[in-house]
């Protein structure tokens, strides 16, 4: 049984276009690999099984190039992080205020939205989220107080549209409405493109 030698197996070889192609592919996914693990810290690693974390940025969340080959331009995931802040303050009283613009330019509504913030003080402040459409209407959202505390604490939280308090909140302001919203999502009311208010 005659041998076949290294040498004649690597001629062989490179004259497979298929083969040289494979070999090319398995060599850009070994260099990515070993780039990812030198690049890439070790905590964002540790996060990829974290639900908490996936909130923020799902899973499921479609890919914005999508949009080059769609007709309809479905919402992209986006995360606003630069609010522009005011604060005034009378006596003992202070009021800051964070607000956030958002250009929403799509042919769907989003599948949700989430507020998340995190706010160190002592007492018992009150958090109150209002919405200002595109026509002027202002929709009052929610409003609670955070947990008191003697001393200064910080606190996280995150508000989600299906919230029951801002759906409760939304149909107590339904003379806003020409039409029944009973059965229409925040998001439909905040997002709808069309100006369908009562005068």
């Amino acid at each position: 049984m005659s041998s076949i030698s290294p040498q004649e197996i690597k001629q062989e070889f490179l004259k497979s276009k298929m083969g040289i192609a494979g070999i090319t592919i398995l060599a850009i996914l070994v260099a990515i690999s070993i780039i990812a693990m030198i690049a890439i810290p070790l905590e964002t690693f540790q996060e990829w099984n974290n639900p908490g974390h996936w909130i923020s940025y799902p899973k499921v969340a479609i890919p914005i190039w999508v949009n080059l080959f769609m007709t309809e331009k479905i919402p992209e995931h986006r995360i606003l992080e630069t609010p522009s802040i005011q604060t005034n303050s009378q006596g003992v009283i202070s009021l800051t205020s964070h607000q956030f613009g958002l250009n929403f330019n799509y042919d769907d509504f989003p599948n949700d939205f989430i507020y998340e913030f995190s706010s160190e003080y002592s007492g018992s402040p009150l958090l109150q989220m209002t919405v200002i459409r595109p026509d002027g209407i202002k929709l009052e959202l929610i409003t609670t107080s955070l947990p008191f505390s003697n001393s200064k604490t910080i606190h996280s939280e995150r508000i989600f549209s299906t919230d029951g308090a801002i759906k409760k909140n939304l149909s107590l302001q339904s003379e806003l409405f020409a039409f029944t919203i009973d059965k229409l999502s925040a998001k439909t009311l905040f997002f709808q493109k069309h100006k369908q208010m009562s005068p």
